[in-house]
């Protein structure tokens, strides 16, 4: 302990320098100080939790909000890699924008023609039916060629025909 520390604590207890010292008598001196100290940044702290929560909330909202346009970036990789035959990373970076926003409908129709093409036509089928639930009309026409595949006509002309007109409304103005 350095002397002006001592001689706080010994006068913090009514004591002087000059009589005998108990060193638990000092010590408490300073461990109320010390406690004091703790307190007083503690109130700081307790001021300023409210805003670093703030702070924190605010970003995890803005990150949260983001995840669509992280979606479709990942998406838009996804096809650049497709384009280039990188067929397992376009297959990554659909599944991973898909992970980020499940109703990424771009994502699931890019992953199903990835699929198609593979030849895993029960995956390229799920991932076309999502994307049909989203209203996506080349969906409605990649989802009937493989019901044409199967020979499956009277479904495949309903979907063709439900394409069609989701297709001409999504073309025509708004009224």
């Amino acid at each position: 302990l350095e002397m002006e520390q001592v001689e706080t604590a010994l006068n913090t207890v009514g004591m002087e320098s000059s009589q005998p010292v108990n060193p638990q008598t000092i010590a408490l001196p300073l461990k109320q100080e010390g406690f004091n100290q703790l307190r007083d940044r503690l109130k700081i702290f307790q001021k300023s939790w409210k805003g670093i929560i703030f702070v924190v909330f605010g970003l995890f909202i803005g990150f949260w909000l983001s995840l669509p346009q992280i979606s479709r970036f990942y998406n838009w990789k996804g096809l650049n890699h497709y384009y280039k035959n990188q067929l397992a990373l376009a297959e990554a970076n659909y599944q991973r924008a898909i992970a980020l926003n499940k109703d990424n409908v771009e994502a699931h129709y890019n992953l199903g023609n990835l699929y198609e093409d593979l030849q895993q036509f029960d995956k390229a089928r799920n991932q076309y039916l999502i994307a049909v639930k989203g209203d996506l009309p080349s969906a409605y026409n990649n989802l009937a060629r493989l019901l044409l595949k199967k020979k499956e006509y009277p479904q495949a002309v309903v979907l063709l025909q439900q394409g069609i007109l989701l297709a001409n409304d999504q073309d025509s103005p708004p009224e």
